[in-house]
């Protein structure tokens, strides 16, 4: 089960790492998308409208979700979410905070919510895969 979440984590960490993003046959789009997923990863734990992160690349809100369509296979706001869980299963090794304490670092508004949103993707919920990690 450890090495099951530990595999989880790194298949997210790699798909959400911007160091990761080798885009080849480079388009106009590769900077504002670079710009978009930096957005993204220095404000997760706040409130983030699509605005938000069109505007980070200076680009309106279509164009926004076409790029990470074509970049990510999916939309701002789901690729805002995952990068979420994988930030929040990095601090459920730390057991002196509550799952409500690591919802709210991440930017989710309720626990129950995080929750929900963590077992739908994961595939368990947060104190299942906490009880795995140590």
């Amino acid at each position: 089960i450890i090495e099951v979440a530990y595999h989880i984590l790194g298949i997210l960490n790699e798909k959400l790492n911007p160091e990761s993003l080798h885009i080849k046959n480079a388009s106009p789009y590769e900077d504002a998308f670079k710009s978009m997923v930096t957005y993204i990863t220095q404000h997760y734990n706040e409130k983030v409208a699509l605005s938000d992160i069109a505007g980070a690349a200076n680009i309106g809100k279509t164009l926004c979700a076409t790029i990470f369509k074509k970049y990510a296979s999916k939309t701002p706001g789901e690729y805002l979410i995952d990068y979420r869980i994988n930030k929040s299963i990095e601090l459920l090794s730390d057991r002196n905070l509550s799952i409500t304490d690591i919802a709210f670092m991440v930017g989710f508004n309720s626990a129950s919510h995080y929750t929900e949103i963590f077992k739908k993707l994961i595939g368990r919920t947060p104190n299942q895969l906490r009880k795995t990690l140590n």
